[in-house]
């Protein structure tokens, strides 16, 4: 969530991580965070009202670190569990923040 910017006219989003296979038996489980493959997968994406609005309603009262999509359980999402329909209703605008921070649109 610290990646996320939220400002008067439009609200964007700071990519400057991605998910990364681990390897196998790799300590802390199969994925993790790290530098995206190229330079150019680091950029700053402008959010629609419809994403900054859902944004906002997952950052409230959460720390800066914590992940902002989260299953019921609180564990983070993955860009491949949106291939179904994601918990909470969200489908659509989780289907476009997930297009908009993987392709940039």
């Amino acid at each position: 969530m610290k990646d996320i910017t939220f400002g008067t006219e439009r609200s964007t989003v700071s990519i400057q991580r991605a998910w990364k296979k681990a390897k196998k038996g790799a300590p802390g489980g199969a994925y993790y965070l790290g530098a995206p493959k190229t330079r150019k997968a680091r950029r700053i994406l402008r959010l629609t009202p419809a994403q900054e609005a859902l944004a906002r309603r997952l950052t409230a009262g959460r720390p800066t670190e914590a992940y902002l999509f989260r299953t019921p359980a609180g564990k983070h999402w993955r860009h491949a569990s949106v291939n179904g329909e994601p918990q909470g209703g969200h489908g659509e605008v989780l289907r476009g923040v997930f297009c908009l921070l993987r392709h940039g649109r």
